[in-house]
């Protein structure tokens, strides 16, 4: 891997970071994670929040991914879809963790976890796109899985698989 590509890989996640359309009322981020494994290159980019808050303590998550294609030994760009609403309506405040996750061959792995504190009457909500750049070394047909989870008093998940086509 040249330099050019690991200074590009950091630039994309630090700048994908600051452009975050995450939605808190009455919330705050607690701490925030990225990382990858297996070598792969991988970012995030938030959207538009699109789930209007509920009158009702709850979490929903959704997920999806894209099939994609490629020849060996050439970068293969795999896109997730995410999106997530918590909602408390407890008299509390309360804390919760959500995580989105894309995977090539459940061995290369962009996540992304962050924790909220959400307090009485509060909602959080997001989607964004997780992107993922890999190669593979024979021709064939791989894996590709996206993950959307919310863990707390409220919890939801969603998974979603499609395909990779690496061709000689």
């Amino acid at each position: 891997m040249t330099v050019n590509k690991i200074v590009l890989a950091v630039l994309s996640i630090g700048l994908s970071s600051q452009v975050m359309a995450l939605e808190l009322h009455n919330a705050k981020v607690l701490d925030h994670r990225e990382w990858t494994t297996g070598g792969a290159q991988g970012w995030f980019k938030s959207g538009n929040p699109t789930t209007a808050p509920s009158v009702f303590s709850n979490a929903s998550a959704r997920a999806s991914v894209n099939s994609a294609s490629g020849s060996v030994n050439s970068n293969i760009y795999i896109t997730g879809n995410h999106s997530f609403n918590i909602t408390n309506s407890n008299k509390e405040a309360k804390t919760y963790e959500y995580q989105y996750k894309l995977c090539a061959d459940n061995q290369r792995c962009f996540n992304y976890v962050q924790h909220v504190q959400v307090n009485p009457g509060g909602y959080v909500t997001d989607s964004g796109t997780s992107n993922l750049a890999v190669y593979f070394s024979s021709a064939g047909s791989y894996r590709s899985s996206a993950y959307t989870g919310v863990k707390g008093d409220a919890q939801s998940e969603d998974t979603a698989n499609g395909n990779i086509y690496v061709r000689k």
